[in-house]
């Protein structure tokens, strides 16, 4: 049986948590982070990694790496390309290292100066979603980072994702590759999220000062590769410094494997830091948490229902969306079915079908798009569906019926045929064929003619013609035009008597319009 942990913030012993309400996670690790990938060529053929005060790492980079299909170009270095951070060497831009180049375990991560980097760089894309973004800094006292591994038997993911190694966020530079003589920490924009693992702000050199925020911390469990949970891990949102600009990110705070003591990966500062330095006019500043920014397009009737459309831009976090709808702008009470739009920065046309809606109505509809950070509803519009346009009836009329020849024999078996019977009809038509058998009745005294009796007929009773209607019928759906329909003297399993007869036609057509019912007679011999 899996050994269960209570997802609670572990510090340790060494400090208690806020006995205040903090500002909540999600304000600053939404999931749904995007990498912004860039690939260039060095200046030489090779450049040096540092740390974001320009120091360097131990690590490099060279113009000889390749890379799986479709990543980079080989010759090139691939970076993370949402921001550029001042330093005494000049600007430095964030290295992506590890997956997607081939040989992963020795491409490291860490700044890349700009003056090392042969081709202009695009615009960088800013990290949103509230991300990185100031926060307010708890009332502790400043810790320094404690660079210390996780083991591998640690993942963040349940099988089959067995590479999913909280490991890469303990001590990552000397976790892979050929030089354990180097180590480090991460600060990440945003924790293991749903997508893959955290993504990478800045590199942590052991020592180095961090101040814990006012944020709740997020605690994660960990499972082993049969998929039992084997411990947890908890992550602190902090400010650190980058050369002279602060910069906010998400640092392993603590990790509890199994049965062994809890272990720190940030203990208090020994002695009071120096205060910051003024920050460099050129430090980024990463955006606050906002909600999604949207607006309600046109509508296009589609069928019964009509389309809905609108624009939206997730403002870097994973968000939902549908169309309220409906005759008052005040209720609507109708949505369309939910979607969903991944976390990017780009605004995107989204779009809903609504149910079948009443003929000749007015509808209000509107956008409405919600994530951790907010639910915001696009400016309400209308549409009018149409008048209702009934199907014009189709009228059908049935020409030309008669039997042929006139004076069939009856036929032996019910699937042989000695006649046709032969119509017209204008347009296409449910045609309903009955017979009715002539016969001798006598006339009474109200003037009808009733069936002749059996017994006791008075001498002298005058005689009348009786048209007898037979049991059974055919039925046939016929295209417009001439139809000649196979008739023996049977109708399914049972044979008509010979004698004097008359077949009566029916048609229907679309619409539900009858025909004028046509008649046409004929022997049976």
């Amino acid at each position: 049986m899996a050994r269960r942990f209570a997802l609670t913030v572990v510090l340790l012993g060494l400090v208690a948590a806020p006995a205040h309400a903090a500002a909540p996670a999600s304000v600053y690790d939404a999931p749904g982070q995007m990498h912004d990938n860039a690939c260039v060529h060095l200046v030489g053929p090779s450049a040096a990694l540092r740390f974001a005060d320009a120091g360097p790492t131990g690590f490099a980079v060279t113009n000889a790496f390749s890379f799986d299909p479709g990543q980079c170009l080989g010759g090139t270095v691939r970076l993370d390309l949402h921001e550029l951070l001042p330093s005494p060497l000049g600007m430095l831009v964030f290295h992506r290292g590890g997956n997607g180049y081939l040989d992963d375990g020795n491409v490291k991560y860490g700044e890349l100066a700009t003056s090392d980097i042969a081709d202009p760089l695009p615009a960088t894309v800013p990290s949103s979603g509230g991300r990185g973004a100031a926060c307010t800094l708890a009332n502790e006292q400043p810790y320094q980072v404690e660079v210390r591994s996780i083991t591998g038997r640690m993942r963040y993911k349940p099988p089959p994702n067995t590479g999913s190694s909280f490991s890469h966020y303990g001590d990552p530079g000397a976790d892979q590759g050929d030089r354990a003589d180097v180590h480090y920490s991460y600060l990440l924009w945003s924790f293991v999220d749903v997508r893959g693992g955290g993504h990478v702000r800045i590199l942590l050199r052991p020592g180095q000062i961090v101040r814990p925020c006012d944020v709740a911390p997020v605690t994660m469990s960990s499972w082993d590769a049969d998929g039992n949970v084997n411990g947890q891990v908890t992550a602190r949102y902090v400010q650190t410094l980058a050369g002279t600009c602060p910069v906010y990110g998400w640092m392993v705070w603590s990790h509890t494997y199994t049965t062994h003591a809890p272990v720190a990966h940030a203990i208090p500062a020994p002695t009071p830091p120096p205060a910051d330095p003024a920050p460099d006019p050129a430090c980024p500043v990463a955006a606050p948490a906002a909600p999604p920014q949207v607006t309600t397009d046109d509508a296009q009737s589609a069928g019964a229902g009509w389309r809905l459309s609108g624009s939206l831009n997730p403002v870097g976090t994973t968000t939902s969306y549908h169309f309220d709808y409906g005759t008052d702008p005040a209720l609507y009470g109708a949505a369309t079915p939910a979607g969903s739009i991944f976390g990017g920065d780009d605004t995107d046309a989204v779009g809903g079908t609504t149910a079948p809606l009443a003929v000749s109505t007015t509808y209000h509809y509107r956008l409405v798009a919600s994530n951790v950070h907010g639910t915001v509803y696009g400016p309400d519009r209308t549409f009018t569906t149409s008048v209702a346009v009934q199907p014009a009836a189709s009228r059908v009329a049935i020409a030309r019926l008669r039997v042929s020849p006139s004076r069939p024999h009856r036929a032996r078996s019910r699937r042989r045929a000695t006649a046709r019977i032969r119509y017209r009809l204008s347009k296409r038509a449910r045609v309903m064929l009955t017979f009715q058998r002539k016969t001798i009745g006598v006339k009474r005294s109200d003037g009808r003619c009733h069936a002749r009796p059996r017994r006791h007929l008075r001498h002298g009773t005058p005689r009348c013609v009786r048209w007898v209607t037979v049991r059974g019928s055919l039925h046939q759906s016929r295209r417009a035009g001439a139809t000649a329909v196979r008739f023996g003297g049977w109708l399914g399993r049972h044979q008509l008597a010979r004698g004097r007869y008359r077949v009566r036609a029916t048609a229907r057509g679309t619409g539900g319009m009858r025909a004028t019912p046509r008649r046409a007679g004929f022997t049976l011999r």
